[in-house]
């Protein structure tokens, strides 16, 4: 046993690097990883020293990891025929009720495959029942349509197919009927009790705490986020310090000192209280809902204990515990690899144990050693936040030396000592939490005020794989030199990541590439034109969600709304930080309901509106009070204006009669020379505005034609084909659409004169990316 633990210890970083390289060449590409393998390999030898002994044992490790994660990989497929409608589901997870949605992970009794389960609530008084059943663990039948759950059809975009495929989920079901008289309960097994009591605390939390607390009560003791509101959440996420309303490493450290502390004041010997803490960790873990984080500081936690309990671990260092609480995990759920919460998790807790030495260092200055355990945490997962959050929080550090040991060492202690005294003396809950209330009240305000500032966040957009490989050798490279480098030489060493930054955001702004890119918005309109080195960023429209007459109980807590979720991440994860033009064609909920929130979320330098008569829609005059609150300069256009872009001009046809009583005739026409193609962008234009706009430009052709008013009927007449001689058209329109857009009459007009037909609702985002005059089309979905 000794020899065994000598060869591994202080070793089994290496062995966790392989395993990781290991399932990453499974699920990505294969070629490439097996290659860095290879070097990797090369590395421990020749530069590293290690023995052939180690090399072989790592090769072993690394092959017995790659065949678990081929394994998962080819059992990742789903084994229920896509024509059932009839099934017995037992509820694994406690029902989530939004607005007028439920859902619920269930698991299908005989094929013991997951299922995600939803239903459209039908009254107020069901929500109301529902809410206060307590389904988890009961074994329903239910009939119901399987539908594959959504794709990304957005570069960048939310793909909820591969967020519910790393957990094992291949269909959702639309129930036809909820009824609890199709669900028996059965004898409940300890995992499942333990949901119901998390469900149970919660609500009981819900009860007796007060209005300012019981959402972050919540999520500090039950890791449960739903409760807290939206924009609160929002806000965390931009000041840097949405990890505190989760259960963290952290948030364990302080409740196992915490239990330790009072097991000691118990009587209970050391031995005994890390026993108990061992059998009570596990538990804890399923109560706050077993999310990456939980487990990777649960995993480690308990590992540790262990090797105060035990001769056996006694020579590893923390370093070596982790990489075994990684590879323990790993093997569990090679898929976890892919979840967020698991790499921010474990990239964090590494780098601050392999900057132990420099902590230490600083440990003389209370105030320096916060800084620089921050610093390290938030420059290891730079990367990976700006991989799926495309900015980054410029008051992160502040905040996070201000709210950490509020939340970790104040809140957290306190709403559990709060919750125990509530079960015996609920009244006095109200008391307790008094303080409290103005503390909440005070710090939320603050949140929100510093988190609305316009420097509160910095847009970089997506890195490139250039710039993650950049920041991947930059990690090793600044802490090998900071430990290293004399003590005056140090402060020199921070500008490797700043110059890192600075590249991405200056390639973002200033790249020689443009791009046209029809951005799939649903049933609406939202086209995004990026002119090669900053020559001009507009945006043609916002697209907009319509909501048909719905009451407020069945409205969600985080509505879904196309410009919050779907342009403004688009717009960042190209790194725009600003518009040149904010182009709305005309007043059409769906071409500008978006409008809002990229005002509030993008710096606008222009507002366009078409020059007109008619009275203008609440929601336009909406964006036009706002836009003159902050300054915006507005334009209001006709025919006849144009702008230029470096070499390329852009003309506005319409308007071209302002008094005409049609909103959609009265849409922005434009047209320009993109990429070296002729481009017509038509709004909502109907065949009456088509015939007006011929008679002005009798000679207008173009290459491209976005066609109007999403391939109505009443568009795109065959005397406006006939004119215009288009060799493509792109329409925008929404999956199964009320409308039945585009209409056949259109589609058959188009192909009748071979004119290449994209359309968003069948391809996706459609984009044109082109250098100087010469382009390609691609389009998100095949």
């Amino acid at each position: 046993m000794k020899q065994i633990i000598y060869f591994f210890k202080n070793r089994l970083l290496y062995y966790g690097l392989a395993a990781l390289i290991a399932v990453l060449s499974v699920y990505m590409h294969a070629a490439i990883f097996l290659l860095f393998f290879c070097f990797y390999l090369l590395w421990l030898k020749k530069l590293r020293g290690l023995p052939l002994q180690s090399l072989f044992a790592i090769i072993l490790l690394f092959s017995i990891f790659f065949l678990r994660a081929e394994l998962e990989k080819r059992d990742s497929k789903t084994n229920i025929s896509p024509s059932r409608n009839s099934f017995g589901i037992v509820l694994i997870d406690s029902p989530v009720i939004n607005g007028d949605r439920w859902s619920v992970v269930g698991e299908e009794i005989t094929i013991k495959e997951k299922v995600m389960l939803t239903y459209k609530l039908k009254t107020e008084a069901e929500k109301t029942y529902y809410e206060e059943q307590k389904m988890v663990g009961e074994t329903c039948n239910f009939t119901g349509i399987l539908e594959k759950p959504a794709v990304a059809t957005n570069e960048s975009g939310f793909d909820y197919q591969k967020y519910l495929w790393n957990k094992s989920i291949y269909w959702q079901l639309e129930i036809d009927q909820l009824s609890t008289k199709s669900c028996s309960k059965q004898p409940n097994d300890l995992f499942t009790k333990l949901k119901t009591v998390r469900l149970t605390g919660s609500k009981w939390i819900e009860k007796h705490f007060s209005h300012e607390t019981k959402a972050i009560a919540i999520a500090l003791i039950f890791g449960d986020r739903q409760w807290i509101d939206t924009e609160i959440q929002s806000a965390y996420q931009k000041l840097g310090i949405i990890h505190l309303l989760a259960i963290s490493g952290s948030h364990i450290v302080v409740l196992v000192g915490l239990f330790y502390f009072i097991l000691i004041r118990f009587g209970l010997t050391k031995e005994n209280a890390i026993t108990l803490l061992l059998f009570i960790l596990p538990f804890y873990a399923i109560l706050t809902g077993l999310s990456p984080s939980v487990n990777r500081a649960v995993c480690m936690s308990m590992l540790l204990l262990f090797k105060r309990k035990s001769n056996v671990f006694a020579s590893f260092s923390s370093i070596d515990m982790l990489c075994i609480a990684f590879l323990l995990y790993l093997f569990y759920e090679p898929k976890v690899m892919f979840d967020i919460g698991f790499i921010l998790s474990f990239t964090v807790c590494i780098f601050l144990l392999l900057s132990s030495y420099l902590l230490l260092q600083a440990s003389s200055h209370p105030m320096k050693q916060l800084l620089f355990t921050t610093f390290i945490s938030e420059f290891s997962v730079l990367p990976i936040i700006l991989y799926y959050f495309y900015e980054l929080p410029t008051l992160s550090l502040p905040a996070n030396i201000i709210f950490i040991p509020l939340y970790s060492i104040i809140l957290l202690p306190y709403f559990l000592a709060v919750f125990v005294v509530s079960f015996f003396i609920p009244d006095l809950a109200t008391f307790l939490l008094g303080p409290i209330d103005l503390l909440m009240n005070a710090s939320e305000k603050a949140v929100m005020i510093v988190s609305s500032l316009p420097f509160s966040t910095i847009i970089f957009g997506k890195p490139s794989l250039m710039t993650l490989l950049s920041f991947i050798i930059a990690l090793p490279v600044f802490f090998f030199l900071y430990e290293k480098k004399p003590k005056n030489q140090k402060k020199c060493l921070y500008v490797i990541p700043m110059i890192i930054l600075l590249i991405q955001y200056f390639f973002n702004l200033y790249s020689p590439y443009g791009e046209v890119t029809f951005i799939d918005v649903g049933q609406g309109d939202s086209i995004f034109i990026k002119e090669p080195f900053q020559k001009g960023i507009y945006l043609i429209d916002t697209g907009g969600t319509v909501e048909w007459g719905k009451e407020a109980w069945q409205i969600k807590n985080d509505p879904y709304e196309v410009g919050k979720d779907v342009v403004v991440p688009f717009l960042k994860s190209k790194g725009v930080g600003f518009l040149d033009k904010l182009i709305l064609t005309h007043g059409d909920l769906d071409h500008i309901g978006g409008s809002m929130a990229v005002l509030k979320s993008i710096k606008v330098k222009e507002l366009v509106l078409p020059l007109s008569s008619i009275e203008r829609s609440k929601e336009e005059k909406e964006i036009i009070a706002y836009a003159k609150n902050r300054g915006i300069p507005i334009a209001y256009v006709e025919f006849e204006q144009m702008w230029q872009a470096g070499n390329d001009p852009f003309y506005i046809l319409f308007p071209i009669d302002p008094n005409a009583e049609n909103k959609n005739n009265q849409s922005i026409v434009i047209k320009g020379r993109i990429g070296g193609l002729d481009w017509l962008f038509t709004g909502d234009l109907e065949e009456e505005g088509e015939k007006k706009l011929l008679e002005k430009y009798p000679m207008l052709t173009t290459d491209i034609l976005k066609v109007g008013h999403h391939g109505s009927k009443t568009s795109t007449s065959s005397l406006f084909l006939n004119s215009l001689h288009p060799k493509a058209a792109i329409i925008s329109a929404g999956k199964n659409n009320r409308y039945g857009h585009p209409h056949k009459d259109v589609v058959e007009r188009l192909q009748k004169k071979n004119i290449r037909i994209w359309r968003t609702d069948k391809n996706g985002a459609i984009t044109y990316k082109y250098y100087k005059k010469t382009g390609t089309f691609y389009s998100q979905l095949p």
